[in-house]
This record gives C-alpha cells, sequence and structure tokens, in this order.
C-alpha cells in the first residue's frame, strides 16, 4: 500500500470511530467517578459512555443527567420547576424538555426538622417522581434504564409542566382542562385546591 492510501484509510477509519462514539448516548455527571457508588456506575456503563465532572452543556445536553444528591433547597425549587443555582436550573430545563434526571441519594429529611418542613420534602421528592426524576434506589431501576435506553423506538409522552402562574389559563366555564401528560407543580395543585378546581391535593394533578 501506498503512503497516501494508508494516510486515507486512516483518516476514514478514524472518522467512523469518531462518528460512532459521537452516536453513542452519554450520561453526564456533575461531579468525578468518587461521588458515585460503583453498583450504580456498572448499571449506566451497560446502556451509555460516562462522562464524570461534565460541562454545564453536557449536564444540559446529556441523554441522562446523573446527580450525587439534590440539597433541601435545591429539591423545593425544582419541584416548583423554579431556578436558584446552576443545578436547579440544568435540572429545571431538562424536565421542561422531557430529558431525564438520576438522583443518587434521597435528600436527608432529618425528625428534628419542623413536621410542616419534612412533610414539604417528602411531597417535593414525590412530586420529582412525578416529573420523571429517577432515583438510584428505586427497586425499578434497571427496567426504567432499560426503558430510557434499551429501546429507543419507544418513545415517551413529553410531560406539560403548569405552574401556578399559568394555571388560569386551563380554567373554561370554572373547570379545569388537563390533558393525561399534564402535570401540576405544588404551588399550581395548592391554588386550584384553594380555587376549589380540584377536590384534593392528592388527585392525579
Amino acid at each position: 500500500m501506498q503512503t497516501y492510501e494508508l494516510d486515507e484509510l486512516t483518516k476514514k477509519v478514524t472518522e467512523r470511530v469518531w462518528e460512532l462514539l459521537s452516536n453513542r448516548s452519554y450520561t453526564a455527571f456533575e461531579l468525578s467517578h468518587l461521588a458515585y457508588t460503583p453498583a450504580i456506575l456498572e448499571q449506566l456503563k451497560k446502556y451509555s459512555q460516562l462522562v464524570f465532572s461534565a460541562s454545564k452543556q453536557d449536564m444540559t445536553t446529556a441523554d441522562l443527567l446523573c446527580l450525587s444528591v439534590l440539597s433541601q433547597q435545591q429539591i423545593l425549587a425544582v419541584a416548583n420547576l423554579q431556578e436558584i443555582d446552576l443545578i436547579s436550573s440544568i435540572c429545571v430545563s431538562r424536565l421542561l424538555a422531557g430529558q431525564p434526571v438520576l438522583i443518587c441519594r434521597n435528600v436527608t429529611i432529618y425528625p428534628h426538622l419542623a413536621y410542616g418542613v419534612r412533610q414539604k420534602l417528602q411531597q417535593a421528592q414525590k412530586q420529582l417522581t412525578k416529573y420523571g426524576v429517577m432515583f438510584a434506589d428505586d427497586p425499578f431501576l434497571p427496567h426504567l434504564l432499560k426503558n430510557k435506553f434499551g429501546k429507543p423506538e419507544k418513545l415517551n409522552v413529553k410531560p406539560e409542566f403548569i405552574t401556578a402562574d399559568h394555571l388560569m389559563d386551563y380554567v373554561v366555564n370554572g373547570r379545569l382542562i388537563l390533558s393525561n401528560n399534564s402535570v401540576l407543580t405544588p404551588l399550581a395543585r395548592e391554588f386550584a385546591h384553594e380555587q376549589q378546581l380540584i377536590k384534593s391535593r392528592d388527585s392525579k394533578w
């Protein structure tokens, strides 16, 4: 083989490798691998390339964002689709775009916290689950990951998030009209209950 033929072949092979790598799904982590358990890393390696200490761009565009933990303030903010810092901002933008987020540890809800605070945190965690956020301690996590990555042909319906500010846009003749993929934020649900648009705070929305 001539030198120029080897160069052309090398170029083609290199381009193909980069093409395959760029098309492979990837999971972005906000911290180094030391912040995550080997068990969760092993699960995620089956489905995607792992990118640690990811940039803001990587965390925003990754097929999956994996966070070590959210603080109490971050959980409450994200549950209401509010942005208070970089991580909460990225989480909210991903949720609004229908992109998955995985949280490795639940926030610790200490017994000494006031009852109202504990209740709000518990409700906020449930709300995140309704938004499609996955938690590493979920026994169904392997199944959820397989659905997210293992069957790309099966598309999930993108949720429609409704905040308290826009709730009245969905009221027609005194009735709240929502689609099956509508998700109310906790503040929107509270407002809807106060306005007697829903019977219970624990209704589907």
